[in-house]
């Protein structure tokens, strides 16, 4: 397995040691609206904004990871690159090298996530966001296809992990059929999943749209896990974005209950809002 164990160590304002330069800093401002808190030298993933909304972890560098205490203001470093921290004893993380792979960490045991039927024994498992319990998280694996015409394709596609135990709960697939004729670029169809809502019923992400160019693009979709807990690995609903304007366009968060989403759309460098309602199954999106 992995072998790697989860090492604290309170960091100092100017006596960072060796990574002195790629150490995140906290920096803090006051005024009448409230307090900012900057975290700087932040990379190599997305931070997470966990438990009770108090903390914030992350990795940086792909080395190593942090979490932040809002309210004691703390910053701690760990020496595995940390994803998502819920406590010591509970965090994702990723292994070292060129071809980081995301492995959940449980009261003192590293577990390999459940695998899709990849093609060339590829590894790869890339995290992506978590319930801020730790309950459920999103990732991104590939998924072999066969189609009717005789070929096998890889596919990437989205994941709902079980947080306790590594295994699957949902893949995630397009809401767009792959197209069948052989002459068809299928190009980067597929899915990636990059919120979930803090209840763990609605993930969003985005998924190629092969009729919308002939290099396929990454139109909005969310998929409604109306029954998150069920065994079944394909009970959910799934809604996309079927306009051209937002072809290069994702979803990265969502409410507690996932009636709102939010998002990016590179094109116009705009925010992109959507307004789910599961009564009535609609979404409207500005």
């Amino acid at each position: 397995m992995f072998k790697k164990s989860l090492l604290v160590s309170v960091l100092l304002c100017l006596s960072f040691g060796l990574r002195a330069q790629n150490e995140p800093t906290v920096y803090e401002s006051a005024s009448e609206a409230g307090r900012l808190t900057v975290l700087d030298n932040v990379s190599g993933g997305m931070i997470q904004l966990i438990k009770d909304n108090r903390y914030l972890s992350g990795p940086v560098d792909r080395t190593y990871g942090f979490s932040y205490d809002i309210e004691a203001k703390e910053l701690k470093r760990y020496n595995v690159a940390v994803q998502a921290l819920f406590s010591d004893n509970h965090y994702i993380a990723s292994s070292a090298g060129d071809l980081p792979v995301s492995y959940l960490h449980l009261n003192g045991e590293d577990i390999a996530l459940e695998r899709t039927v990849n093609t060339a024994g590829d590894p790869t498992v890339e995290f992506w966001n978590t319930t801020p319990d730790g309950k459920y998280f999103v990732a991104l694996s590939y998924e072999d296809v066969s189609t009717s015409y005789g070929e096998t394709l890889s596919n990437h596609v989205g994941i709902v992990y079980d947080g306790q135990t590594g295994k699957i709960k949902t893949l995630l697939h397009s809401y767009w059929p792959r197209k069948e004729d052989p002459n068809e670029d299928n190009i980067g169809y597929g899915t990636r999943a990059t919120a979930i809502s803090a209840d763990g019923t609605v993930v969003g992400g985005h998924g190629a749209w092969p009729s919308s160019l002939p290099l396929s693009n990454c139109q909005p979709m969310f998929w409604d896990l109306a029954l998150p807990d069920a065994d079944k690995k394909t009970d959910y609903t799934v809604y996309a974005i079927e306009d051209p304007k937002f072809s290069m366009a994702d979803l990265v968060d969502a409410n507690s209950d996932g009636s709102v989403l939010v998002g990016t759309n590179e094109e116009t460098n705009q925010g992109l809002i959507i307004r789910y309602s599961r009564a009535d199954k609609q979404f409207t999106y500005e």
